[in-house]
Formats: structure tokens, sequence, C-alpha cells
């Protein structure tokens, strides 16, 4: 009887070891499942990221081609910029040059009239004169 007794210990021993390694198998199919899961979603997360960059060159190039674009503008608006504040300082110029004639020609029209005015005077002059002569 003891050597049943043993024996069937032993096999219960030996079902509790079975029970562990089925349920280390399940334990190891359940973690390869995830592994090979883990796996399928690191490859997706791969493939979004290789779209994620060949979309972000794209967007890069065309940005780079813009900034080109609004950097050859400025450089045209700068020109035109430059071009016209030259035109500025010379009608500035031209202008300060228009005062300074018409300065001179009012003092011109100051002394034609102030000459009219005394030509007037010597004829007013002259005729009263004239006129006192006669009588």
């Amino acid at each position: 009887t003891f050597h049943l007794f043993v024996a069937l210990d032993f096999k219960k021993v030996v079902r509790g070891w079975e029970r562990e390694l089925q349920a280390s198998k399940f334990r190891e199919t359940k973690l390869e499942v995830e592994k090979r899961t883990m796996e399928d979603n690191m490859r997706a997360l791969n493939d979004e990221l290789c779209t994620f960059k060949e979309e972000n060159k794209e967007t890069l190039t065309m940005l780079k081609a813009e900034l080109h674009t609004i950097k050859e503008q400025q450089k045209e608006l700068d020109q035109t910029n430059s071009k016209l504040t030259e035109d500025v300082k010379t009608l500035q110029d031209h202008n300060k040059v228009l005062q300074d004639h018409n300065k001179v020609l009012q003092e011109e029209i100051k002394t034609c009239k102030k000459t009219s005015q005394a030509d007037e005077s010597e004829k007013t002059f002259a005729k009263s004169n004239s006129k006192k002569e006669y009588e």
C-alpha cells in the first residue's frame, strides 16, 4: 500500500507538472501571439513613419521652393524700393530747384510791379506837369 500511495502521489505530481507544462505552453503561445501582434503593429507604425517622412520630404521641397520664390520677390521689391527712393530724392531735388526758381520769379514780379508803379507814377506826374504847362 505504501508503494501504491507513493505511486499515486507521484502520479499527482506528474499531473501537476503536466498542468504546469500545459499552462506554460499556453502562456508561451499567448506570448508568441502578443509578440506577433506587436511585430505587426511595429511594421504598421514603420510603414506610417515612412509615409510620413515621404510626405514631409514633399512638403519640405514645396516649402523650399516657395521660400526661394519669396526671396526672389523680396529682392525685386528691394530693388524697386531702392529705385523709388532714388526717384523720390531726384523729385525732391527738382522740387527744390523749382521752388528756388519760383522765388526768383516772384522777386522779378515784385520788381516789375514796383517798376510798373514807378512808371505809372512818372506818367501821371508827367501828364499833370504837361497839363500844368499847357494851361
